[in-house]
């Protein structure tokens, strides 16, 4: 999993809520596009405001790339209005099928797990602020094991 966020804070507060699951950091933009062309990483996990590259250009730039890895996208904002629209914006000019799920910064452990666990199962969800909704999870796995 690969994390980028221009705070260096935010990146370890999201270390730890990631316990458990292989991550690489990067407080660079640059750094994680450089990263994305040379290895293979099932999820990645953007702040939307950076400096010179935004969250929405790495995006761009991924999808351009494959639209497989621009899929694997989880965005984070501590504005997520202002986000959403930049995040669709930018589906909207690269022509994508759907935006990212976005998380509000800061972000509760499982709101962040849900994400994940949502885009690496490939599951449809809604542009905006992501919701959680284990209980419907655990539900649902409960009825499987039967």
């Amino acid at each position: 999993m690969l994390l980028v966020d221009d705070h260096l804070l935010m990146l370890r507060s999201m270390v730890r809520m990631l316990a458990g699951c292989e991550t690489v950091l990067t407080t660079s933009p640059r750094e994680a596009w450089e990263a994305l062309q040379n290895v293979h990483f099932d999820i990645i996990v953007s702040d939307v405001m950076m400096p010179e590259i935004s969250g929405p250009e790495l995006y761009a730039r991924c999808h351009a790339r494959s639209p497989e890895l621009a899929r694997r996208f989880i965005f984070a904002s501590a504005d997520p209005l202002l986000a959403a629209r930049e995040i669709e914006r930018t589906v909207q000019a690269i022509g994508a099928d759907q935006a990212p799920p976005l998380l509000a910064k800061p972000t509760s452990r499982g709101a962040l797990m849900a994400a994940v666990a949502a885009v690496a199962r490939g599951t449809a969800h809604e542009s905006g602020t992501y919701v959680l909704r284990l209980t419907d999870d655990l539900t649902s796995r409960r009825g499987q094991a039967k």
